[in-house]
């Protein structure tokens, strides 16, 4: 039998379908039609408007129910619900009797609840509801029900109509609604940025109101309103609504003061130095000019440092987006470039205290290039700032020292005061008397180089020698900028001259018959060393090892397989003591002043490798005395009594049981079973155990170029050689008891130790890699002296600092067997 077959389909004009024809895709009918539906709904709804434009409005009628079926329908369109709003606004405001209260009553929770998620999916139709709602927002249900809509995630639609109705608020009571609700669901703070934006305008326009102001504050103090704004911001526009707000809160004096309490400064410290938006910086100085109205109740002893902050700020801004605007608000905007002057109007307000204004003299020669500030003090405004700024030295002398006898609250020793002004007029002498007040200090111990020989020794010259010179304006900046290190001597040897005169209680007068007021300034000299530290910080060390990272990362030699960026980093952030950070620095920035800074600062980052950092991880460190290991033997001469050894010591203090793992010293539990004595419960094991030096520093271990090793090692850590010698005995109080495996830890910085506050002799242990555990299985553990002689923080200072280093740079990757 033949197979069946299916006959071809007849071709014809009626169709193209063939059984060869492939499955194709198809159209929505529904999709094409969409647009006719929106234009017919519109000119549906507009005829129906114009046909019943004089009808009343019913509870439950057609005209209500047609109108309002327009506005719940997803696929009418946003032109089309705009012509319903329209309508009901107009009847709203024609005020036939009861038309207003039917529509107040349409519009209940679920409705306006619905019309507004409709409004955030179709952003053309948020204005028009807005507009209508303002209208509607003086109803007392309708502000009820608005209120309660502030429960919604995304309100911005609700706070706007806040934000901008003429008619609200009315009553006190509104207020406290609002800002409660707002306050409850923080949306100061929301993640959507429209509802963060709306909820700010909303504060900043009660709080611009006095009486307002005063219903916000009474449910917002204005310390909470500081704790709100500190929380990070993802928009620089949210964080320059942020700004506003306490502008407007600084307003009043009593304010201001809670501002300044709750550390408002801080923050402005932090929005300008952003250095990101200069819309912020510009902000954020109109703030700090808004406080400075109210500088009589502003503490005088932060004058200094608020203007040291916008001296660096107007050093570090880059200004050359001239071509770009700032919204001031609604009305104004305002270019970039007058964010310069706001923060020069500052610092010509900060200028009247005589702190600031030896800052503001400083700010002229500290930064190279610093013509900013001329061209600003050009303008008439800021001529008395200038006037101090450029004043007479001896004057600004005198000027300090009556204002230190009229006003006691000011500390004359502080940042900004005396010793600051001795750097202030490094470079801006003009009377050779300004010379010879600084001339008191000895220089005959200080080593210098032979160029700054000279120049010392023209401090001693008569003054008809130095008026014969033309360069002494320069003579003190060079010294402190050129040879930071003899800057350093100088404090130390001028803090030694200060004792001697204070002792002799000197008040003789000058040859001009002004009163000498060495006596004054020496005796706080001590805190020079802290206006060198002002100077050289380490702020500016970072930015210097930023500079040459790549030198560092790959040196000329080539010879280092470490980060010698990241070693010099680490011995900056984290050196033991703050001394420690002020030689890192010194030395840091005496590189950056050499003839080629980057091979300079590569051969510094490599002696310090080779001679302070790798020596003190290479030594092999024992106990010279006997071993802790199971067979212990006796001494050699037994009639001689045996002197303790460190380990037998430590053995002592803890008991027989070693810290961190917590097991049972194997040579004590030995001689117990030899003597037939109980044994005691054994909690986690029997192990040998090592004394471990915290610093592995002893006389019996030699060190390669030990002068180098000493003088960097005092440098680092602001050890005294009396404290040094001290750690080469077998003293308990430098060492601790460990199992093997936690002495290869400590012994080889892999891990650091911090002290536990408010519990003496209690540290917390922490490794630093992240697949490195002590011997209990954890990356941090516990562990506390009980007995006597304890180890000295320091050291645990001192060691964690090394460990930091050998990790940031990867010298703890060197790898020894444990033991």
């Amino acid at each position: 039998m033949a197979a069946l077959r299916r006959s071809a389909t007849i071709p014809s004009v009626h169709s193209n379908w063939t059984d060869s024809t492939p499955p194709a895709a198809t159209i929505s009918l529904h999709f094409v039609a969409k647009p006719a539906m929106k234009r017919m709904y519109k000119q549906q709804a507009r005829s129906f408007i114009e046909q019943q434009r004089d009808s009343p409005l019913v509870a439950g009628g057609d005209v209500l129910e047609v109108l309002m079926s327009y506005l719940r329908y997803k696929y009418v369109s946003t032109g089309t619900k705009g012509l319903v709003l329209s309508e009901l606004h107009r009847r709203y405001d024609a005020g036939h009797e009861g038309d207003a209260d039917i529509i107040i009553q349409s519009f209940d929770f679920n409705e306006l609840h619905a019309l507004i998620q409709s409004a955030n999916a179709k952003p053309d139709l948020a204005p028009l509801l807005v507009t209508f709602l303002k209208r509607l927002s003086s109803n007392e249900t309708m502000h009820n029900t608005l209120v309660s809509l502030l429960d919604m995630e995304d309100c911005a639609v609700v706070l706007k109509v806040f934000s901008e109705s003429a008619v609200w608020p009315q009553l006190s009571v509104q207020v406290t609604d609002v800002v409660r609700r707002v306050r409850q669901m923080n949306h100061l703070h929301s993640p959507n940025k429209k509802t963060s934006m709306e909820a700010t305008r909303v504060f900043s326009r009660l709080l611009s109101d006095s009486e307002w102001a005063k219903l916000v504050l009474a449910e917002i103090p204005c310390h909470d309103f500081l704790v709100l704004l500190r929380q990070p911001r993802s928009s620089s526009d949210l964080l320059q609504q942020d700004i506003w707000l306490l502008q407007l809160l600084s307003d009043q004096p009593s304010h201001a003061m809670t501002l300044i309490e709750g550390g408002v400064f801080n923050l402005i410290t932090e929005w300008i130095r952003s250095g990101g938006e200069p819309a912020i910086v510009y902000t954020a100085s109109h703030l700090l000019e808004c406080i400075l109205l109210h500088e009589t109740t502003i503490p005088a002893a932060i004058h200094a440092g608020l203007c040291w902050q916008l001296v660096r700020v107007l050093h570090l801004t880059d200004f050359s987006r001239e071509d770009s605007y700032i919204d001031q608000g609604a009305s104004s905007k305002r270019p970039v470039k007058g964010m310069r002057a706001a923060v020069v109007r500052c610092l010509h307000r900060l200028s009247h205290d005589p702190r600031a204004a030896h800052i503001l003299c400083n700010a002229f020669q500290m930064f190279p290039g610093s013509r900013w500030l001329d061209a600003d003090l050009r303008d008439p405004n800021y001529c008395e700032a200038a006037a101090m700024a450029r004043s007479d030295p001896c004057e600004l002398l005198e000027k300090l020292t009556l204002a230190g006898r009229n006003r006691p609250d000011i500390d004359l020793y502080d940042v900004g005061g005396l010793p600051f002004l001795f750097i202030s007029l490094s470079n801006m002498f003009t009377r050779v008397s300004a010379i010879r007040t600084l001339a008191m200090i000895s220089f005959d111990s200080v080593t210098l180089s032979e160029p700054m020989k000279k120049r010392a020794h023209l401090l001693h010259s008569s003054d008809e020698e130095l008026r014969d010179r033309t360069d002494y304006p320069d003579l003190l900046g060079v010294l402190v900028h050129g040879e930071p290190k003899f800057f350093a001597a100088l404090a130390d040897k001028t803090m030694q001259r200060a004792f001697q005169v204070a002792s002799q209680r000197r008040t003789d007068c000058d040859h001009n018959g002004c009163p000498n007021i060495r006596g004054q300034w020496l005796s706080g000299m001590s805190e020079l060393r802290r206006a060198v530290d002002s100077l050289l910080t380490s702020d500016e060390a970072l930015e210097i090892i930023t500079t040459h990272s790549a030198s560092l990362q790959d040196p000329p030699k080539g010879d280092s397989p470490y980060r010698l960026d990241h070693l010099v980093e680490a011995m900056l952030k984290h050196a033991p003591t703050e001394n420690g950070t002020r030689y890192v620095a010194l030395v840091i920035i005496d590189a950056q002043t050499s003839s080629n800074p980057a091979l300079t600062l590569v051969e510094v980052a490599e002696a310090w490798l080779n001679h302070l950092i790798v020596p003190m991880l290479t030594l092999r460190l024992e106990n010279p005395s006997r071993s802790s290991r199971l067979n212990d033997s006796g001494s050699s001469d037994d009639t001689l009594p045996k002197q303790p050894s460190l380990h037998d010591l430590l053995l002592q203090r803890e008991g027989y049981r070693a810290l961190i793992s917590d097991v049972w010293d194997g040579g004590y539990m030995q001689r117990l079973m030899l003597s037939g004595k109980q044994l005691p419960n054994i909690i986690r094991g029997i192990h040998p155990t090592k004394a471990t030096r915290i610093l592995p520093i002893s006389s019996a271990c030699p060190i390669d170029s030990t002068d180098m090793f000493w003088a960097m090692f005092q440098a680092w850590t602001d050890m005294s050689r009396e404290a040094i010698s001290e750690l080469e005995t077998d003293s308990p109080c430098h060492a601790m008891l460990l199992g093997q495996f936690d002495h290869w830890l400590v012994r080889g910085f892999r891990c650091y130790f911090e002290p536990v506050s408010n519990e003496p002799n209690t540290y917390v242990g922490r490794t630093l890699a992240d697949r490195m555990m002590f011997s209990t299985g954890q990356r941090a553990t516990q562990i506390k002296f009980t007995g006597n002689d304890p180890p000295s923080p320091e050291l645990f200072r001192i060691h964690a600092a090394y460990a930091h280093v050998f990790h940031a740079c990867g010298v703890d990757q060197i790898c020894y067997a444990p033991g």
